[in-house]
């Protein structure tokens, strides 16, 4: 499974260009995000679906480049601040598992 990556400035154009990266490389994913909002949320795009990733507010880490909610963990609920890659490397690990799945012979 070929992976590739997308960070866009302009919300409006992220899933446009994720979908068009998408078929002119022929790859099988491209995780698209925001360079205002990269640490927090991705976008999976993939011939069959689009799927928003997103770190609840409450539990994202300090970020220097948008502190709009104040970027940190919520401390009343005690629940620690959670970094995206630890969203994204299990689901990719899931979408590469579906894919040797039905692709192998």
């Amino acid at each position: 499974m070929i992976v590739s990556f997308k960070l866009e400035t302009d919300p409006s154009l992220l899933s446009t260009k994720a979908h068009y990266a998408l078929k002119k490389y022929a790859h099988h994913l491209v995780i698209g995000n925001l360079l205002n909002t990269r640490k927090w949320e991705v976008l999976f795009v993939s011939a069959n679906d689009d799927q928003w990733i997103r770190i609840p507010a409450g539990r994202r880490t300090k970020s220097m480049t948008n502190t709009r909610d104040g970027g940190l963990a919520d401390v009343t609920t005690n629940e620690s601040a959670i970094e995206i890659e630890s969203l994204i490397v299990p689901q990719v690990a899931k979408l590469h598992d579906e894919h040797i799945r039905t692709h192998v012979l």
